[in-house]
């Protein structure tokens, strides 16, 4: 793209990003020249635990791993500040905002962003684990919980490693680990720990919470389908299927929303990160038209959104 051979990458990290434009005054992005660097997906993305093993089973050793991160951080060191931490499992559009600003008493009470190593030791302590000699956790056979984290390069290669070093500081003993089949073995439950993000909601919460039904968990061994972390609860599943026959347009949505969100935030399931940001540069040198805040149209070709691009795109004379 800097030489003019292309007209748009695959999705691109931030610092790499910033690099093309350094040198290429022909390159831009959506949000211009400017961070973020692009607009924000469907795709928030989450630590999952695998809930079905121990000792990820634990809410209290969930939320311990929870109060290790530091989601600001993972923006500002892994992404050069070009993103956005995120509190939930939902990205940032209007439909999903107008649902999240009715539980923001829930959000600041739970407080998923929270960064606090005495909170954490605390509730290690009480799952019954203690510190080894090098500092890290054990439980009472003296076993060091796995608590590697599958994510992949490159596209998390950037907050992958400083997530990992941030649970070493709250002493789990932690590493990226990249497999040549990384992307199966989070599936198949292998990972304990593993990144990914939603293809759930966008307009309504319904697709993204029914992901946590009960009927959704599928065994170790198994894809993991749409509950990547293995976890619901009779409650919870009793919830989505109500919200599952109210009209979206039913006040009672707000509430039943409410309910599972307290009981999703309760259980802690995964630990919500970043909102995920499709940063695809674009050449100006030979075309008009690319997306702009003015002018936003999703333009990520691996969306099966090539023909909106080539509605917009004008050749230039």
């Amino acid at each position: 793209i800097i030489n003019n051979q292309i007209d748009e990458p695959l999705d691109l990290r931030p610092r790499t990003v910033k690099a093309i434009l350094d040198q290429a005054p022909h390159v831009t992005t959506f949000s211009g020249r400017e961070k973020p660097y692009g607009y924000v997906d469907w795709w928030p993305i989450s630590m999952y635990f695998n809930c079905s093993v121990k000792p990820y089973d634990d809410p209290k050793v969930r939320w311990a791993v929870a109060y290790c991160v530091d989601q600001q951080q993972l923006v500002d060191v892994g992404w050069d500040g070009a993103g956005q931490t995120s509190d939930g499992p939902f990205p940032y559009y209007p439909g999903l905002v107008k649902y999240i600003d009715t539980i923001r008493d829930l959000i600041k009470q739970y407080n998923p962003l929270e960064v606090n190593l005495e909170k954490s030791a605390k509730l290690m302590q009480e799952a019954g684990f203690k510190k080894d000699k090098e500092g890290f956790w054990v439980d009472a056979d003296g076993k060091r919980p796995n608590a590697d984290i599958w994510a992949g390069v490159p596209l998390f290669g950037d907050i992958a490693p400083v997530t990992a070093e941030q649970l070493r500081k709250g002493g789990f003993d932690a590493k990226h680990v990249t497999p040549p089949d990384v992307w199966a073995g989070k599936g198949d439950g292998r990972s304990m720990l593993h990144f990914f993000g939603h293809g759930g909601s966008v307009d309504d919460p319904f697709t993204t919470l029914d992901m946590y039904h009960k009927r959704e968990v599928q065994p170790n061994g198994k894809d993991c389908g749409a509950n990547r972390p293995r976890w619901s609860t009779d409650k919870y599943s009793a919830i989505i299927d109500e919200l599952g026959k109210t009209p979206p347009t039913d006040k009672k949505c707000f509430d039943l929303f409410r309910q599972a969100m307290e009981i999703w935030y309760k259980e802690l399931p995964e630990v919500p990160l970043v909102q995920w940001f499709h940063r695809t540069p674009w050449n100006t040198t030979y075309w008009d038209g690319w997306p702009t805040p003015a002018n936003p149209y999703n333009s990520s070709m691996w969306h099966l959104t090539m023909p909106i691009m080539l509605w917009n795109l004008k050749a230039k004379k």
